[in-house]
């Protein structure tokens, strides 16, 4: 079993990740080792349920503080250095797979890794339009090929380990910008970027914006994205955007290091006597 598989999933409050997890391996074909770093920024503390003893597969599990501000994006840039594997892949925690899916991507990467250096991600074609004044939005069209396509998905990133160390994270951003930042950069370092087919998963991930409450700013630093990419942003989508009409930036300081959030939760606990 020499090819090896690192694969990423940052989780915010899921309470399907173990079935979606278990899933994904159970739709794995066996013949690839996989190596999993997780990612669960939830409630509880969930190592102990996981029940996967599958011979080609090991797990790191980091849990996360719910009320944790740390970026998903810093957390994505960890992964992809803490796994040391010939292939790495980034899922969304709602990503369902079809059977074999992994021989279908390393197939398809060796296909190709010599010739041009290939990121896989999303899986359909895209055009582009204003969201809004300030925002680019995406139309998705589903595809029966490997489609040439112009921004990253963040629930689905598939490629050699080495080129997502190379393209790097925006980890100054949490989550606005990010996708269009690294299609930037993909671009600028000459990568191309094409898309799976839309047979190959089904996405029920939520995006973070649909959540009723996230702990920090996903327009963390994003008007600074936008002032910094007003001219790659048209070039490569066609579309103009200008910054928030306000700033709502975190504040920086390190989360894990205060002890605001002990005094916080013992506020709540002799208010409410209730753990969640």
């Amino acid at each position: 079993m020499a090819k090896t598989i690192g694969v990423f999933i940052y989780s915010f409050q899921n309470k399907d990740l173990i079935s979606n997890i278990t899933d994904i391996v159970n739709k794995s074909s066996g013949k690839i080792a996989l190596s999993f770093y997780i990612i669960d920024q939830n409630n509880v503390e969930r190592s102990r349920m996981f029940d996967i003893n599958a011979q080609h597969v090991k797990m790191i599990y980091k849990h996360t503080k719910w009320d944790s501000i740390k970026s998903p994006v810093a957390h994505k840039f960890d992964g992809s250095r803490i796994l040391v594997c010939e292939y790495f892949m980034q899922c969304g925690d709602g990503v369902i797979f079809s059977k074999d899916w992994d021989l279908e991507l390393t197939n398809k990467i060796e296909s190709v890794r010599y010739k041009n250096q290939t990121i896989i991600s999303g899986n359909h074609k895209l055009s582009f339009e204003n969201k809004n004044l300030f925002m680019v939005k995406k139309n998705m069209v589903k595809t029966e090929g490997y489609d040439k396509v112009d921004m990253i998905d963040r629930d689905f990133i598939f490629c050699l380990s080495s080129d997502i160390k190379w393209l790097g994270y925006p980890t100054e951003l949490k989550y606005y910008g990010e996708e269009e930042q690294m299609s930037i950069d993909a671009k600028e370092k000459h990568y191309d970027l094409i898309c799976a087919p839309s047979s190959l998963y089904t996405n029920n991930t939520i995006p973070l914006e649909k959540h009723g409450y996230v702990p920090f700013s996903l327009t963390h630093k994003y008007n600074e994205f936008v002032r910094h990419n007003k001219k790659n942003v048209f070039s490569i989508f066609g579309i103009e955007i200008k910054p928030l009409p306000f700033e709502d930036d975190d504040i920086a300081y390190t989360i894990d290091k205060s002890e605001t959030d002990k005094i916080g939760g013992e506020r709540y606990l002799n208010r409410t006597r209730i753990i969640n």
